[in-house]
């Protein structure tokens, strides 16, 4: 199955995120890492903040499985 544009950008983010922090990654960086835009970023992810939510979830789900 292929891996959907909110999963790219998930993938991108929790990446930069576990290598920079979270608070050195910034938006454009995720931007070129999932080979996106910034509008396909805003659209599954209002916020920044609603990506680092995501993100922690993701490793927590990860983790519990």
């Amino acid at each position: 199955m292929p891996i959907t544009i909110q999963e790219k950008i998930l993938v991108a983010a929790s990446e930069l995120f576990y290598n920079q922090g979270v608070r050195a990654t910034g938006v454009d960086a995720i931007v070129k890492v999932a080979n996106t835009t910034k509008m396909s970023i805003y659209k599954y992810f209002p916020s920044k903040v609603d990506l680092v939510i995501a993100f922690l979830r993701k490793r927590d789900e990860d983790f519990r499985t």
